[in-house]
């Protein structure tokens, strides 16, 4: 099996959270910085869309699928059940005509959720409806069990601590291992945070992955399960965009 991770195009928080980086935090800030601030920035949305340049993005991507320009041709297409994820694969799905089956597993680490300052935790907000993202991408499917009802919200997966995302990335492996063949092709579009839990998960580390690498938005990687150990094809491939459209 082939399994290519895919980040989700830019989002209307990824911008604030560059503006924050640059008002408040310098030019070059550690990830301890990054860590701190991350939940809690002017602006934020629990669950945000994709800004106008993220939806340039992902279409590049459904343009470079369907022009046979991407190194990769998907067999099944999965996706993160937040609005970012879904409108993000809604070019994929059109280019391959495949549906796209909304992952329990592979939302960004913490979940949907505000900071709440006085306490310094993660409070739990719901994520999006069934029906609301649809409207997103009418291809996806949801598995049984990740809403209640179409025009319920699902939980939102609201983790308190980020070692809890250790065991999900595990579990998402697992479930893809075992769901597909030598010769599937299985794309996922998830988050730049949890994919580094993903590649912990495929090296065998059994807490977070302090190493990080960079996975740009629309940014893909290609990970490969035979018999043995599983490769790495690459990381962060973005020839897609036009250079003025890289962002992370």
């Amino acid at each position: 099996m082939q399994l290519i991770l895919v980040r989700h195009g830019q989002s209307t928080n990824n911008v604030r959270l560059a503006e924050a980086m640059a008002a408040g935090l310098g030019r070059n800030p550690t990830d301890e910085q990054i860590a701190a601030d991350v939940s809690h920035y002017r602006g934020r949305v629990p669950d945000p869309p994709l800004s106008s340049l993220g939806m340039r993005q992902a279409e590049a991507l459904g343009r470079a699928l369907l022009d046979e320009r991407a190194p990769f041709t998907p067999t099944h297409l999965y996706a993160s059940p937040t609005t970012r994820a879904v409108q993000t694969v809604r070019p994929l799905a059109d280019a391959a005509r495949r549906p796209v089956l909304l992952h329990p597993d592979a939302y960004e680490v913490g979940g949907i959720h505000v900071f709440d300052p006085p306490t310094r935790t993660r409070q739990a907000r719901p994520g999006a409806t069934l029906m609301e993202l649809l409207q997103h991408c009418p291809a996806v499917e949801a598995p049984p069990g990740l809403f209640h009802s179409s025009d319920e919200p699902w939980s939102g997966g609201l983790e308190t601590q980020d070692e809890q995302a250790v065991p999900r990335a595990q579990r998402l492996l697992a479930r893809l291992r075992e769901a597909h063949g030598p010769d599937d092709v299985v794309l996922v579009v998830t988050h730049q945070h949890f994919s580094q839990f993903v590649l912990a998960a495929v090296l065998g580390w059994d807490g977070p992955p302090w190493q990080r690498f960079r996975l740009d938005n629309t940014g893909h990687l290609s990970l490969r399960f035979g018999d043995g150990p599983a490769s790495v094809d690459w990381v962060n491939r973005v020839e897609h965009l036009n250079p003025e459209d890289i962002s992370n």
